[in-house]
């Protein structure tokens, strides 16, 4: 009697890249991610220009057939080392990537943007440097010569997490074996259910959610640099009152002029005694 937890894999099994179903269940899948991030921007408020938000999806979407791939990879390199199919350990790697993956993609993400801040505070920053240091801004008017840095970056750190995950899987393959096991047990020879239950079904929450957790780091808080802009005009307005009062002040002989002083003084300033 085979085994529940290691049932015997086949190549009949559940593939990933063979037939037309497994082509299917990965366009549905492209289309959602796609559709979830036009909703978004259908929502969102301010509206990003659709250039700028072109841009932002393009890093999404390159990222993305980066993880998806190597994620595919994985799956059928394990699948030729153990009785589980390919289908299942893609299911492992999907979820090791949509949970400690995003962390550590969006921990490389910050990390190389700060780099590249700190870089930048020189005289004549190099432009790549600049680019990657204004993550989701792209000009005016937007071009695509700041936007390559910025998608080589975060895919950069999309592969990277990727291939920590994966690496990750492999030292415990045998423990996670199990679990994939187990879920090829439950579809038994039903191999379409479980490529549309691990491509489509399962994926759809968890796509949706990086998708948009992704977008939000990736775009360009314009709020947060308008709030910035305001706060810095505030500050320059009263250092500006407070000279000009000073200037009125003072009289041609060198001598102030307390009463115009005390008119012109900053409202911060502390009343005489």
């Amino acid at each position: 009697m085979p085994s529940l937890i290691h049932p015997p894999f086949h190549p009949e099994g559940c593939r990933l890249l063979v037939g037309p179903a497994a082509a299917s269940a990965q366009l549905v899948l492209a289309v959602i991610a796609f559709v979830s991030l036009v909703y978004k921007r259908h929502t969102e408020k301010p509206q990003r220009p659709v250039s700028v938000w072109a841009m932002d999806v393009s890093k999404q979407v390159f990222s993305a057939l980066v993880a998806h791939f190597a994620g595919m990879g994985i799956a059928i390199v394990l699948a030729t080392q153990a009785h589980v199919s390919e289908c299942a350990w893609y299911f492992v790697a999907f979820t090791f990537d949509t949970t400690l993956g995003v962390a550590i993609a969006l921990g490389l993400h910050t990390a190389a943007v700060r780099t590249a801040r700190h870089f930048t505070k020189k005289e004549k920053p190099h432009p790549v440097l600049l680019s990657i240091a204004e993550c989701g801004n792209y000009g005016t008017p937007p071009s695509v010569w700041r936007l390559w840095p910025q998608l080589i970056e975060f895919s950069t750190a999309v592969l990277l997490a990727r291939m920590l995950c994966g690496s990750l899987i492999i030292l415990l393959r045998g423990s996670l074996a199990h679990i994939a096991g187990l879920l090829d047990s439950i579809f038994k020879v039903h191999t379409t259910a479980e490529l549309f239950f691990v491509m489509i079904a399962c994926p759809l929450t968890m796509n949706v959610l990086q998708a948009i957790i992704q977008d939000t780091v990736l775009k360009r808080h314009k709020h947060a640099d308008a709030e910035a802009d305001a706060a810095d005009a505030a500050e320059g307005g009263v250092q500006m009152t407070e000279t000009q009062g000073l200037i009125a002040a003072v009289q041609p002989g060198g001598q102030i002029n307390k009463g115009a002083a005390k008119a012109e003084a900053s409202p911060f300033r502390m009343p005489d005694l």
